[in-house]
């Protein structure tokens, strides 16, 4: 990974943020997101944040999850320094996202009638992930509420 980034600078060049974002179930995500993290840190050059969602309980699952966070929320006060000189974070955010209780809040919420009936489980997922990363963008684009957010925990979790 880290020689297609090195061969394709442009990909990433206007970018401000990368992005990664994997589930914690056990599979894929769980086995590569840490590698990921540090090719992009180490590569691009590029700030970092990880989305990560919490799998359904489960004892596998959920031991699966721990060891990964073990791994990941440590690079939040990591840092590093480039062969220039300069230093950066391995991982700028890291947002949590617990998949069973948006499904808890969805049922609760159909059956309160607070939203439509029609409205799916995972449509309702994708509105409150959008809406964390919406809250995410503003927080971290007014200038005075950035600083308080630097001297603060970088772990968002929803």
């Amino acid at each position: 990974m880290g020689e297609f980034l090195s061969k394709n600078p442009e990909l990433f060049r206007s970018s401000k943020v990368i992005v990664v974002v994997a589930s914690l179930g056990g599979g894929t995500g769980i086995g590569s997101i840490n590698m990921v993290i540090d090719v992009c840190a180490d590569y691009v050059g590029k700030a970092v944040m990880a989305i990560v969602s919490l799998p359904n309980p489960h004892i596998d699952e959920n031991i699966n999850a721990f060891e990964a966070l073990k791994e990941i929320v440590p690079k939040l006060e990591e840092f590093r320094e480039d062969t220039e000189g300069n230093s950066y974070r391995a991982l700028e955010n890291l947002i949590i996202i617990d998949n069973k209780k948006i499904i808890d809040e969805h049922i609760q919420a159909v059956e309160k009638g607070t939203i439509e009936v029609n409205l799916s489980w995972d449509r309702y997922s994708n509105y409150k992930v959008a809406s964390v990363l919406h809250e995410w963008n503003v927080a971290t684009t007014l200038e005075s509420i950035n600083r308080s957010m630097q001297r603060t925990s970088k772990i968002n979790y929803s």
